[in-house]
């Protein structure tokens, strides 16, 4: 009775690396690499923001094969249409109301146009993308990909996490019953990152005099969705008497840095100045825009560890990973030879290439223009290739080294193969 669960975080245009993870996967398998076949590997799959932009791509393209979801991330109409920049007087407008309050805000001001990215989510998605969310199992051919499909979101009025789903009848669904939203809608509510990205928060007018507001779901601390998919899991098979011993989660990441800081890592050696962190003192102006970005880097985090404890997984040194977390990191590594030890580039990457690693650490979610995304697919080459680590579950904070999960790629991928029993 062995439940999959496919988890998607949010992260903007790198959930290109996601759908490279799961091309590489299935590549040589029996399962190939067409969308539909690979959705019908999992029982529950979850996401958010990129993520449900990822998956939304992957319901459109159920015939196709993966690659045509690459694509869809390499179009750079797409982008711009998704990711819409504020023009002159609208970014005039924001700024002059924020920095009447506090000058240093303005470092925070947005930069894209929510009402928008509608229009372009619609352009991506075409005549699938208006159909109904929480009814796309019963359109013809959707029946055994679309059951239990679940976005994240946050309701903006409540401050509250928020989730759409296709059942409707899951005994954790509390919808609303008065709107229907469409797949492109989900996606719009799901991908909503306010404050330093997205000016607004997305609107669905439920009633004449009623309206209804989301950000995106990483505000809820579910940038990394994996515990709402085991939860959602938990709750739709309780009755049939599952265990945390029958789940298996492929947990898929877009990309994060993990750097050492200085003072407190083995070495205070690097090869660049951006290898390692440098300590800044605290104060308000600091800290806001750290605050601010923290719901892409820690929940996401805790997340992979916490899962791993309720699916049985031990605290211990080198336990074995009871999920399997695919992300790649952009991580230095450490240089040892005799009395020297040092963070450098990893190893592997061509000298033409390193300042792309280095440009990797400085780049936000939002990449739109084509030298971006160029980048990114190289780190997942890099990844794929074994150069550059996978997150773990649990790192060491001393070396960076893995210390519950699979270091590489291959190793996590092979583990995946091996307990879905696919050839």
């Amino acid at each position: 009775m062995k439940k999959r669960i496919l988890s998607l975080d949010g992260g903007g245009s790198w959930a290109i690396l996601q759908a490279m993870a799961l091309q590489e996967i299935y590549r040589d398998t029996s399962v190939t690499t067409n969308c539909g076949k690979i959705l019908e590997q999992f029982d529950v799959v979850v996401a958010n923001s990129g993520g449900s932009l990822m998956l939304a791509a992957m319901l459109v393209n159920k015939d196709k094969d993966i690659g045509e979801v690459i694509k869809l991330f390499n179009n750079e109409s797409v982008r711009k249409s998704v990711f819409s920049a504020l023009t002159f007087w609208e970014r005039r407008e924001w700024i002059e109301k924020v920095v009447a309050l506090v000058p240093f805000l303005k470092s925070l001001k947005p930069k894209y146009k929510s009402s928008r990215k509608k229009a372009g989510l619609l352009s991506a998605l075409g005549e699938i993308g208006g159909k109904p969310f929480s009814r796309f199992y019963s359109i013809s051919g959707y029946e055994k990909i679309a059951k239990n499909l679940v976005v994240c979101g946050f309701d903006y009025d409540r401050n509250r996490a928020y989730f759409f789903r296709t059942n409707d009848h899951s005994p954790s669904s509390a919808s609303d019953s008065q709107y229907v939203y469409t797949l492109v809608d989900v996606v719009n509510a799901a991908s909503n990152a306010p404050v330093s990205f997205f000016d607004e928060p997305i609107s669905f007018n439920l009633t004449e005099k009623s309206v209804r507001r989301f950000w995106d779901g990483a505000i809820g601390g579910n940038n990394n969705p994996v515990l709402i998919g085991l939860t959602e899991t938990l709750a739709l098979f309780n009755e049939e008497g599952i265990s945390t011993k029958d789940i298996e989660i492929l947990s898929l990441g877009t990309g994060n840095n993990l750097l050492p800081i200085r003072g407190y890592s083995i070495s205070d050696e690097a090869e660049h100045e951006k290898l390692i962190i440098e300590k800044v003192d605290s104060s308000l102006s600091v800290d806001i825009p750290k605050m601010a970005k923290s719901i892409i880097s820690e929940p996401p985090d805790a997340a992979n560890y916490i899962a791993h404890i309720f699916l049985g997984g031990g605290a211990a040194q080198n336990s074995e990973p009871r999920i399997i977390r695919l992300n790649p990191l952009v991580q230095p590594q450490l240089f040892k030879d005799k009395n020297v030890i040092k963070w450098v580039i990893p190893q592997g990457i061509l000298p033409d290439n390193k300042v792309d690693f280095l440009n990797l650490i400085d780049l936000e979610m939002d990449a739109i223009k084509k030298y971006e995304i160029d980048i990114i697919q190289r780190l997942g080459t890099w990844w794929i290739n074994g150069i550059v680590v996978n997150q773990s579950i649990r790192a060491k904070s001393f070396d960076l080294s893995c210390d519950i999960g699979h270091e590489t790629f291959l190793k996590g991928k092979m583990e995946w193969l091996k307990r879905c029993e696919i050839v």
